[in-house]
């Protein structure tokens, strides 16, 4: 008999994520949409830094939280058997995200979307494994796709006006 817990049935044997970690994992994701929007759109032209700046900062945090996560995985299983992967798998993600403020924003905005599909990959793959819950692995590639969808926005407008300057 497997053990419920607050995670879903069991190591990787949940058949859908449960409806709270669905909705809280859409609610996290909108403020990134509405400062991509904002950053598109500014009400005022001035502010689009902004926009900017509170779009990729909120993607830092989230991109951090994620790996946040990998630990808490790690130490549900008995606190005493997490490795020095899940070691890496959790810090590193919070540095790319702090690394990512630092560099022009091209280079900040690609810094986040190459970590976030490689950490959504690194978690889909520790799904497949068992080492994850099923569902999380799914819905991590979920959030990712919207996640990287509005980074890939921000980048277009970073991008565009320097494509057809002069």
């Amino acid at each position: 008999m497997t053990r419920r817990s607050f995670i879903g049935r069991g190591a990787g044997r949940a058949a859908a994520a449960p409806v709270l970690f669905t909705v809280a994992g859409l609610v996290a994701v909108l403020p990134t949409f509405a400062f991509t929007l904002l950053y598109w759109l500014p009400p005022e032209p001035s502010a689009a830094a902004l926009w900017y700046w509170l779009a990729v900062g909120y993607c830092a945090l989230l991109m951090a939280f994620f790996g946040g996560i990998r630990w808490g995985f790690a130490l549900a299983r008995d606190g005493t058997r997490g490795t020095l992967a899940d070691l890496a798998v959790g810090l590193l993600p919070l540095v790319v995200a702090w690394g990512a403020l630092a560099p022009p924003p091209v280079v900040g905005t690609s810094l986040l979307i190459a970590g976030f599909l490689l950490q959504a990959l690194w978690d889909l793959l520790a799904a497949q494994d068992g080492r994850l819950p099923e569902w999380y692995g799914r819905m991590r590639v979920q959030l990712t796709a919207l996640i990287v969808l509005a980074l890939l926005a921000i980048l277009g407008k970073l991008v565009l006006p320097q494509a057809f300057a002069g």
